[in-house]
């Protein structure tokens, strides 16, 4: 009897051998299909979190160059263009072609002025694009600093 199962056994795993390599050649194309499909779905996921870094990376640079620009203007003693000066000088050190810089003064309470810069992130590549009919929005970025007039060159 021990014979006899062991030939059955063999000659099931002959045919799910023979069974599994129809089944392969049925399936052939399924992984270029799996490919197709899902390939883009990964390209377009790469392509966000490729932008979202770049845009961490400029709002860290942001920061650092607008504390910078503020000081300066406060070691300056002229905020009645304190604003556009900042501006300017957070636009040069920047150099960045796809954010748009924006810097606001203003006054409060005791002397102190607040400074307060906005950075529009938009990659050239995005500018004008449209999804379903509608503008792809800018990624914005703001900080803000407060300056004392008695004690020059501190940012609070």
């Amino acid at each position: 009897m021990g014979c006899l199962a062991h030939a059955r056994e063999r000659a099931s795993a002959e045919q799910g051998a023979e069974k599994m390599r129809r089944h392969r050649w049925r399936c052939r194309g399924q992984m270029a299909v799996e490919c197709a499909f899902v390939f883009p779905v990964v390209a377009v996921i790469a392509f966000i979190v490729a932008n979202a870094l770049v845009f961490a990376g400029d709002c860290a640079a942001f920061d650092q160059i607008v504390r910078e620009a503020v000081c300066m203007q406060a070691d300056d003693g002229r905020e009645d263009s304190g604003a556009a000066e900042v501006r300017a000088r957070v636009v040069e050190r920047l150099n960045k072609d796809h954010i748009e810089v924006s810097v606001v003064a203003e006054s409060g309470a005791m002397g102190h002025i607040r400074y307060r810069a906005t950075a529009s992130y938009r990659p050239p590549f995005l500018s004008g694009a449209t999804v379903f009919g509608a503008r792809v929005p800018a990624l914005t970025h703001e900080i803000g600093f407060t300056v004392s007039p008695y004690r020059k060159g501190v940012v609070v």
